[in-house]
């Protein structure tokens, strides 16, 4: 028995647009049913298996151009959009950045590991 969810084919007309996700190489479509704007980065975490140090940023794809979806208003947009043709497919461009409070950390534990190493040499040299 298949673990994938069945699709609804009772001819019933779709109650949800459909957002697909581009990711680089990768794309993938899911029905818009997301209440913020971390549900919608939630769901991209998920489906590419990010690491919590890594950050997601969207953009919607719309008539030749790239719109923010930044903030609360940005989202509040995107959702009257999607409730006003719920037969339409929103295209949502994904980027993946790696967080930058991570790597600035990373990189002060190695710069106390070189003191700890200097000094130890240091002291290792005088005695």
């Amino acid at each position: 028995m298949s673990n994938k969810r069945k699709r609804d084919d009772s001819g019933e007309p779709p109650t949800h647009a459909r957002i697909t996700y581009h990711a680089g190489p990768r794309a993938f479509e899911r029905l818009f049913k997301e209440r913020s704007l971390q549900e919608l980065k939630d769901v991209v975490q998920r489906k590419l298996d990010l690491g919590s140090g890594m950050v997601v940023k969207l953009k919607q794809m719309r008539s030749n151009a790239l719109l923010d979806l930044d903030d609360d208003d940005d989202f509040e947009a995107l959702r009257v959009q999607a409730l006003r043709d719920a037969h339409s497919t929103i295209d949502i461009k994904v980027t993946v950045e790696e967080d930058q409070s991570k790597v600035w950390s990373r990189h002060a534990i190695y710069a106390l590991y070189l003191v700890y190493y200097l000094c130890f040499l240091g002291f290792y040299r005088s005695s």
